[in-house]
This record gives C-alpha cells, sequence and structure tokens, in this order.
C-alpha cells in the first residue's frame, strides 16, 4: 500500500502545507475544503503539516524539524 487513508477534523485548524506542484496544491485544496486554514510558513503554530515533495530525503529533513518544534 503507497497512501494511508486518514480521516482529520480540521474546522479552523492552521494547517501546514510545504511543497510546490501539483501535489501540494492538491493537499492545500483538501486541507481548505475541509474547513482548515493553510499556511506556508513553517514557524506559524499549527496543528498538522502534510510535506509535498518528491525528494524522501528532503522530506525527513523538515519533518525532523517540524518534530522538534
Amino acid at each position: 500500500m503507497h497512501s494511508l487513508p486518514v480521516f482529520l477534523r480540521l474546522s479552523s485548524e492552521a494547517v501546514l502545507v510545504l511543497g510546490e506542484g501539483d501535489a501540494a496544491d492538491a493537499k492545500k485544496r483538501l486541507v481548505e475544503r475541509a474547513g482548515g486554514k493553510v499556511t506556508d510558513d513553517p514557524l506559524a503554530p499549527v496543528r498538522f503539516a502534510f510535506i509535498a515533495t518528491d525528494d524522501p530525503e528532503e522530506a525527513e529533513a523538515v519533518a525532523a524539524v517540524l518534530k522538534a518544534r
């Protein structure tokens, strides 16, 4: 399995979406449709974060920084 279906209550929650391109745009649309407030500021206080990149090493590095926060 290459994906994990997840259901989150995002109503009025700040959600960080990092990345560029189609994958990031799709995540942003999904968050907005679920009522979340999208930000791309990695320093903003957020409830959830999505990293949309094709580079696994980049994703792991960003995730480690976000987890440390």
